[in-house]
């Protein structure tokens, strides 16, 4: 009897432990349906021949990452649908002094992919993708290095910031840090690169988050039928307004606001978005008083038709 209590209170103890270590531990990696990582990207490569040739490849822009759905497997995985968005600017530079050939050509790059991303519920939640974490990097050019196949993150830990460092794989001398936060989940890394020795090749990778992960709100309305751009609320309004709009149907969408003699001022959305209600909220704290137009331009396609909605609003920004 006295052996069944004491196992019985061991037991107790032992799951009143537990709970309290896995609510102390840090979300490092957050995931939810809608949040959005949005980071700053840029990659280069380098490949010089000692005897004649150069060759010169960058990519520089944003790439975005939206959670748009999960699947929950029995009781021990979720899988994370990916949205990753890329607008990037391509530029390849190639020069052979042997023949006096040149190649110097700039183009856009301008993509949208979903993948699946896996959550293991167990321990610290390793988390696991079937090519890289965010599927970095993203160039357009072959990359040199597999740095991150079946590489594993963990979402949780029991530190508010965790890097990553891994040093001197494939034979070759390079570097590749990740920083994860409580804050910002995955948002930062560089990876620096150099193969070879007659023929040396130079590769970086440079991303960098931009502000923290944002939730995108949205609706689903079956019954939408048609774009929608509402008035801001409010208005006038000091300094943070919401501007809401609606989609009937998948299509990339492009929101942005100007002053009243055209200049940008902001971008608040280039991403490819389903149907249904969406709303943003645009803080001018670092703006002066005064009139600006908010636009979208929203683009699907309808039985095999190109549509094109575009739509202007007033803004008030009084201080």
């Amino acid at each position: 009897m006295i052996y069944r209590i004491v196992l019985r209170l061991i037991l107790f103890l032992s799951i009143i432990f537990l709970g309290v270590s896995a609510q102390s531990k840090y979300d490092i990696f957050p995931l939810s349906k809608n949040l959005k990582y949005l980071y700053s990207f840029y990659q280069q490569f380098d490949q010089r021949s000692l005897a004649y040739s150069v060759e010169l490849n960058s990519d520089s822009g944003t790439v975005e990452y939206v959670i748009r759905d999960s699947i929950r497997s029995g009781d021990s995985l979720f899988i994370w649908q990916i949205e990753q968005l890329r607008n990037l600017v391509h530029k390849k530079y190639f020069s052979d002094g042997l023949y006096g050939y040149v190649l110097d050509t700039t183009y856009s790059v301008v993509d949208t992919i979903i993948f699946s991303l896996f959550e293991y519920l167990m321990d610290n939640h390793e988390l696991k993708c079937s090519s890289q974490i965010w599927n970095f990097p993203l160039s357009t050019f072959p990359s040199p290095l597999d740095l991150d196949s079946n590489t594993s993150a963990y979402r949780y830990s029991d530190s508010s910031q965790v890097i990553y460092v891994r040093l001197d794989q494939h034979g070759a001398s390079w570097e590749d840090s990740t920083w994860f936060s409580a804050e910002g989940g995955m948002y930062q890394r560089i990876t620096n690169a150099r193969l070879g020795y007659m023929d040396p090749l130079y590769y970086t990778l440079d991303v960098k988050s931009i502000g923290k992960p944002t939730e995108v709100e949205r609706d689903n309305i079956k019954q939408l039928s048609q774009f929608t751009l509402s008035q801001n609320y409010p208005n006038p309004f000091n300094p943070s307004t919401t501007i809401r709009f609606g989609l009937p149907r998948t299509g990339n969408v492009v929101l942005k606001v100007y002053d009243v003699i055209g200049r940008e001022v902001v971008t608040l959305v280039n991403d490819r978005l389903s149907a249904g209600n969406y709303s943003y909220v645009w803080n001018a704290g670092n703006l002066s008083s005064g009139i600006y137009l908010c636009r979208i331009t929203a683009t699907s396609v309808n039985e095999g038709k190109k549509q094109v909605f575009e739509g202007v609003k007033k803004l008030l920004l009084l201080k």
